[in-house]
């Protein structure tokens, strides 16, 4: 069983653990953040707030990262997501992203994903994201691409 909480500054300190190079760290957070992290301004580089950041635990331990991250004209943006390497490969990035998408508040979501992280690009893929027009107030990799996820709206059939 999974609990889904606002993520903490400790949890940060868990989630940098997992990763151990430049490009694991640009695949994490875009260009943004520079590896090695430094803890001390992390926070303020991805701009975290218990309200946009999120974990996923199992059996009380984290084991997944991200962020919901509020954008002009009703758009939001997941960002930093990230599942532990151990648990990698077990369906909890789908359930994780799930997750996430329902605590969203935004019609749109969009997101910065490697192109050569298809692993990744599958995963958005499935739950629904589709290549989009990145947004002018985007910064991102070079290599990375934008997807966006439309929120349904019901119909009265």
């Amino acid at each position: 069983m999974y609990v889904i909480r606002s993520a903490t500054l400790q949890d940060l300190t868990i989630v940098v653990s997992w990763i151990r190079t430049a490009d694991e760290c640009e695949r994490w957070a875009g260009t943004q953040v520079a590896y090695p992290i430094d803890l001390s301004t992390l926070p303020s580089t991805i701009k975290f707030a218990e309200r946009n950041a999120y974990t996923m635990l199992i059996g009380g331990s984290v084991m997944a990262f991200g962020q919901v991250l509020d954008k002009p004209q009703n758009r939001q943006h997941l960002a930093t997501f990230i599942i532990s390497p151990m648990h990698r490969s077990r369906g909890h990035g789908r359930t994780f992203l799930h997750e996430l998408l329902h605590r969203a508040t935004a019609d749109r979501v969009g997101l910065n994903v490697n192109e050569d992280n298809s692993v990744a690009i599958s995963l958005y893929a499935a739950a629904g994201f589709t290549a989009a027009e990145r947004p002018q107030d985007q910064q991102a990799s070079p290599r990375s691409r934008y997807m966006e996820w439309k929120r349904s709206v019901p119909t009265d059939d």
